[in-house]
């Protein structure tokens, strides 16, 4: 799904037009994105926990021998990184979703 599908699905289920669902959708990924830039963590009950991570610098090596790259090594440089940790029973509605057969079942 991409922002543009998701912005016709929050219109069909609010019943918002879609202007104004595009204004929430752009809001909400402001303010995720805001949170995150202050390296704050962002929980979404039901759904999942949004995260900054660093990790540290590191040498690499060759996939091929084994050995660092050249006489030094290839190095990487430290990265932050944004994680999202979806919570358990959102994983489990979701594989549940997509596995079934009958949607009837899902409705149930």
């Amino acid at each position: 799904m991409n922002k543009a599908e998701l912005v016709e699905e929050v219109a069909k289920e609010t019943g918002l037009t879609k202007k104004t669902s595009r204004e929430a959708v752009n809001a909400i990924i402001s303010a995720i994105t805001d949170s995150l830039s202050r390296e704050e963590k962002v929980t979404s009950v039901g759904f999942g926990t949004f995260q900054v991570r660093g990790r540290k610098a590191r040498r690499g090596v060759n996939l091929k021998c084994f050995r660092p790259h050249g006489t030094q090594g290839l190095g990487f440089l430290s990265i932050f990184l944004c994680t999202m940790r979806p919570l358990d029973n959102f994983i489990i509605y979701t594989i549940y979703v997509y596995t079934c057969t009958n949607t009837q079942e899902v409705l149930k």
